[in-house]
């Protein structure tokens, strides 16, 4: 009997110490899990403000491209206006040669007309004064 009482108290020495190691380990993993819920918290926080940052440059880069469209569609128009300005000048400048051109022409012809009276006057009246 003694011999089965030290049994029982070998295992009941083996349960208790089994119970101190299971309450051991369940105190470190409630540590570890305090630590891994706040690292958690702490996370989802710093995810919550990149996702607020990147929303916010997210809008911003909906407002810019809509000025930068804007801004690109008015210079579009600015350059064909500029554009048809530049024909309208162009078109003008060579009518302004050419009129330009005839104007010499004619006064070439002007010139050589009045060259050729001049030389088909006598030359006695040219100098009497007649």
């Amino acid at each position: 009997m003694l011999q089965e009482l030290d049994q029982v108290a070998v295992r009941v020495a083996q349960v208790v110490e089994m119970s101190r190691r299971l309450l051991a380990e369940r105190t470190s993993l409630l540590a570890r899990l305090e630590t891994v819920e706040a690292s958690e918290s702490a996370l989802r926080q710093q995810l919550s403000e990149q996702e607020t940052k990147v929303a916010a440059l997210s809008s911003d880069l909906v407002s810019q491209t809509e000025t930068v469209q804007s801004e690109n569609a008015t210079l579009r128009e600015q350059v064909q206006s500029l554009t048809t300005q530049v024909n309208i000048l162009e078109d003008a400048l060579a009518k302004a040669k050419a009129d330009i051109e005839n104007w010499r022409h004619h006064t070439q012809s002007v010139r050589n007309r009045v060259a050729h009276v001049l030389e088909n006057l006598p030359t006695n009246s040219i100098e009497k004064g007649e």
